[in-house]
């Protein structure tokens, strides 16, 4: 997703363009928190390991 919302290959930026009529700079005012919140997730998992292994380890029966 991350990929997929940043300049310059950004993607999904040139389909939401083109879809809505709204000029990329405006898109890309209300999208900084959302990607913000996008790279803050990514963070956590990459470097919490227990966030990503609460569930394995709840459900092992060992």
């Amino acid at each position: 997703m991350i990929g997929l919302l940043t300049p310059p290959i950004g993607m999904l930026l040139y389909v939401i363009t083109g879809v809505s009529g709204v000029e990329m700079s405006e898109i890309l005012g209300y999208l900084w928190p959302f990607l913000a919140a996008i790279v803050l997730v990514l963070l956590l998992i990459t470097y919490v390991p227990a966030i990503t292994l609460f569930l394995p380890q709840l459900l092992s029966v060992g």
